[in-house]
């Protein structure tokens, strides 16, 4: 949903395109391997019932992957890292950072501890 969110948010596209837009984003959400890349985009248009073809869907793929290369969810350590370096640091804070990241990440009853 991100990628064709943040493609869309970019890029305007023709509401006869979106069925092809929507696949490409399957497409490139998908765990990729070079092998089955064309099987699985000619299983995506066959899906449209052939509205589009697999060279369109891998075009479209390869075009989507340009617009939104830029996009990526932040994560705990992405905050921690801009935290970290807005507020200055030293090795002592940016390994308590990182082990209560970790314990955090492993230990279930650490959520108990809300923001605020």
């Amino acid at each position: 949903i991100s990628i064709l969110d943040g493609y869309l948010s970019r890029q305007a596209v023709e509401k006869s395109r979106l069925q092809l837009v929507g696949c490409a984003a399957m497409f490139l959400a998908s765990p990729s391997d070079s092998e089955d890349d064309v099987a699985f985009a000619e299983w995506l248009a066959s899906m449209t019932d052939h509205a589009c073809t697999s060279d369109q869907v891998l075009e479209m793929a390869f075009g989507m992957q340009q617009v939104v290369v830029g996009l990526r969810q932040p994560t705990h350590q992405t905050f921690a890292v801009r935290y970290l370096t807005y507020t200055g640091y030293n090795d002592t804070t940016v390994r308590l950072v990182n082990y209560l990241l970790t314990m955090s990440a492993m230990c279930y009853p650490f959520l108990k501890y809300k923001p605020r």
